[in-house]
C-alpha cells in the first residue's frame, strides 16, 4: 500500500518487483495520504496476503491500524511510524539528511534574502518558494 507513484515509491516498487521474481503475485493499492482510504484498504485486505508492504500515513490512527498486522507479515517502507516491538522497515530519514544538505549549501543559501518553506502536516504536499537577492 503506497501513497502514490512518486519517484521514490516508483523506484522502490520496481526494485521490489524485480527482486520478488515473476512467481509472486503482487497487488498494489494507493491511499494518497488519506487515512479513511488507508483504513478501508487495510480492512479489505487484512488476512488475504502472506506479506503486507505499507507506506504509513503520519496520522494518529495509522499506528493503531498498523499494530493489527502480524509482525512477521509486515514491512514498513517510505516514512517511519514508531510501533511497539520489532518490525522490518525500509524508511527514509529526513532530519539528519536535510541538515547535512542545508549545511553543505549554506554558502549558496546565504545568497537569498528570503527562503520560505511551507509544510502542512495534514497534507503530503510541500511547497518551496525561493526569492533570489537582487544584490547578488
Amino acid at each position: 500500500m503506497m501513497y502514490n507513484l512518486d519517484s521514490f515509491e516508483e523506484q522502490f516498487y520496481r526494485n521490489f518487483r524485480n527482486t520478488l521474481g515473476s512467481g509472486v503475485d503482487l497487488q498494489t493499492f494507493f491511499h494518497h495520504g488519506n487515512i479513511e482510504i488507508f483504513e478501508t484498504i487495510l480492512q479489505r485486505i487484512k488476512g488475504r496476503f502472506g506479506m503486507y508492504v505499507i507506506a504509513p500515513i503520519p496520522d494518529p490512527r495509522s499506528k493503531e491500524l498498523l499494530e493489527s498486522i502480524p509482525r512477521q507479515k509486515f514491512l514498513m517502507f517510505d516514512r517511519y511510524e514508531a510501533l511497539e516491538g520489532e518490525f522490518n522497515h525500509i524508511t527514509q530519514e529526513f532530519e539528519q539528511s536535510s541538515y547535512k544538505v542545508f549545511s553543505e549549501l549554506a554558502k549558496e543559501i546565504k545568497l537569498f534574502d528570503e527562503i520560505i518553506f511551507y509544510h502542512s502536516p495534514t497534507h503530503l504536499i510541500r511547497k518551496r518558494l525561493f526569492r533570489h537577492s537582487a544584490n547578488s
